[in-house]
């Protein structure tokens, strides 16, 4: 019996699954059914399709360019007799069409050429599905037939004689679209035109815009270009419109809106508002950062031709000081070392094997303000060992400042977001810096950093302080060392006072606060905590982590072992000026 249940539930699911596969066939086959296409007139009818009397205005056709005169637009439906058959050579009037020109007796129409214009409406029409077929006569020669302006190549060589079929399936639009026939009249005397036609498009089954790619937040120096875009889908077909904190702007209609070239009263949010008839829907908001101006941040300025994309080999890079071992890459036909990730922007990275540093040096910043960097970084996916990468900054003057510490640079892996690093806060001691990536390799090794979007960002003056980088709960041993350390953003300078337990802890007044030595306190105490491991400083996945860098803790991981003095919450305060709280962090024993 069991064995019978589970096959007729086997027998229902399957069941289940045609009927499914059966409704969405039905639904393909009803949207796949062509109607035809509203406002398509023969010429020479009403609007009933009555076939109207010689000397009548055509209602549907109008003549747009008139050789005969200039003045009218109206299409005159042919007087009977010659030159039509069967008294003439033209093709004979019947019930379904007559001939039109610019007169109703064209015996002396001028010489030149004539435009006669059908407007037919694709509304609630996929006008990619759109197909128009039929027959054409002309006196003299029929020179072409436009959609929406556009040539389609259809010539007209028979003439009056004899129909000349066409067919056409592209060129049409949503809404309202124009067919024109265009005839030439090799002199003074008769002229005409007679078109038999239709055609067929598939409705649309009308559905809300929807949103499939985010426009995405950048951050780009003065002068350069910044480009938001997005990728929405409905039907029919949505509009756009692009905002800046919430308010239009004029003429940004498209999926994509560029701003060229970027100014300091850019930086703001930035959304676009995708509308069809059936909806709207509003984008995420990507900021535009303003950084102050760099030479070809995001390495598009070179193309490097030579395998594996030294710049020993291929020469230098736009802006940058480098060593022979460092690089561009993709280059034509290459990537042996970003062979990994998403390149953030553009589609270029700078690669770092060779030990040493990759810089430029900046002279547009004022002195005395405080800046911090953002960039993009990755590794090489076949490093045995990653590579290790520190970011300084140097006036030639003073001692150097390191902004970012020597940390490694695993590889993202697949098609993962590169790591987005921010820098500390820094305070330019002279208008023109030194930037400076300085790769080592601690571990040995042959093993290569990337980076890219290189942005060096103002910080607004008495702007308050935000935590970046929170502490990190720790587990340690009895006699063991213990250390937190935050990060900060802000105007500098700043000042840190730690905390346990919400009471201050003295002396602990530094980014870093360090217990040297941890001791017990008595037996028998047990913690319960949940943690989950973090990337070291400075470094923050961009949209969203990867599992490879998080684990999670036992959330009872010291089960009968002794508690010690120092466990507790602890906590900092910074400022700079204003006060700011970090998030508590524990540490457990």
């Amino acid at each position: 019996m069991k064995l019978q249940t589970k096959s007729i539930a086997r027998i229902q699911s399957l069941m289940g699954r045609f009927i499914v596969v059966g409704v969405l066939a039905l639904i393909a086959t009803i949207r796949l059914q062509a109607d035809p296409i509203p406002g398509l007139f023969n010429t020479g009818l009403d609007a009933n399709r009555v076939a109207l009397p010689a000397g009548a205005i055509d209602p549907h056709y109008i003549i747009t360019v008139n050789s005969d005169n200039f003045m009218s637009s109206d299409a005159f439906v042919h007087i009977e007799g010659f030159p039509i058959s069967p008294g003439g050579p033209w093709v004979a009037n019947t019930a379904i069409s007559k001939w039109i020109g610019p007169r109703a007796d064209t015996t002396m129409a001028a010489g030149g050429d004539y435009t006669y214009d059908l407007t037919f409406d694709l509304t609630n029409f996929d006008p990619t599905t759109a197909s128009i077929t039929g027959n054409w006569a002309t006196d003299n020669g029929g020179v072409d037939i436009l959609i929406n302006g556009i040539s389609t190549g259809n010539a007209n060589t028979i003439q009056f004689t004899a129909y000349t079929p066409f067919s056409i399936t592209n060129g049409f639009t949503v809404g309202l679209n124009t067919i024109d026939f265009v005839v030439n009249n090799a002199s003074v005397g008769w002229t005409g035109l007679r078109v038999e036609l239709s055609g067929t498009a598939t409705p649309f089954i009308p559905t809300p815009p929807g949103i499939s790619t985010q426009p995405v937040s950048q951050c780009v120096g003065l002068g350069a270009d910044a480009t938001f875009s997005v990728t929405a889908f409905g039907n029919p077909a949505p509009t756009y419109q692009w905002r800046k904190n919430g308010t239009g702007i004029g003429a940004a209609t498209s999926a994509m809106f560029t701003i060229s070239p970027v100014a300091s009263g850019d930086a703001g949010g930035y959304d676009v508002v995708v509308t069809n008839p059936s909806g709207s829907i509003t984008s995420l908001v990507a900021t535009l950062t303003v950084g102050v101006a760099l030479v070809n941040p995001s390495f598009e300025a070179d193309t490097f031709t030579v395998f594996p994309g030294y710049v020993r080999d291929n020469g230098p890079i736009t802006g940058w000081n480098a060593l022979g071992g460092h690089g561009i890459n993709p280059g034509v036909g290459f990537s042996p070392f970003a062979d990994n990730g998403t390149i953030p922007d553009g589609k270029q990275v700078a690669f770092i094997q060779d030990g040493g540093a990759l810089s430029q040096t900046i002279s547009n910043f004022a002195a005395g303000a405080d800046y911090y960097v953002q960039y993009f970084e990755n590794g090489r996916s076949s490093d045995v060992s990653p590579a290790f990468l520190a970011l300084t900054v140097d006036d030639g003057a003073n001692p150097t400042i390191t902004i970012v510490p020597a940390h490694s640079v695993p590889s993202v892996g697949d098609s993962n977001p590169y790591i987005r690093v921010t820098s500390d806060t820094f305070t330019a001691s002279a208008a023109s810096l030194t930037l400076s990536f300085v790769k080592s390799s601690p571990q040995g090794g042959d093993n290569t950093a990337l980076i890219d979007n290189v942005c060096v960002i103002p910080v607004p003056p008495n702007t308050p302080p935000t935590i970046l980088q929170q502490p990190q709960s720790l587990v340690v041993e009895a006699g063991d060392s213990a250390s937190f350390t935050v990060q900060a953003q802000g105007s500098q300078p700043f000042s840190y006072q730690w905390r346990k337990d919400g009471n201050n802890i003295n002396g602990a007044t530094d980014r870093t606060f360090a217990i040297n030595d941890v001791q017990k306190e008595r037996p028998g105490g047990f913690s319960r905590w949940f943690g989950r491991s973090a990337l070291p400083d400075h470094r923050q996945r961009g949209f969203g982590g990867s599992r490879r860098h998080r684990r999670r803790l036992d959330p009872f991981p010291h089960r009968g072992r002794p508690v010690v003095s120092q466990h507790g919450i602890f906590q900092v305060d910074r400022s700079a000026p204003r006060h700011g709280r970090g998030r508590p962090r524990r540490l457990c024993l």
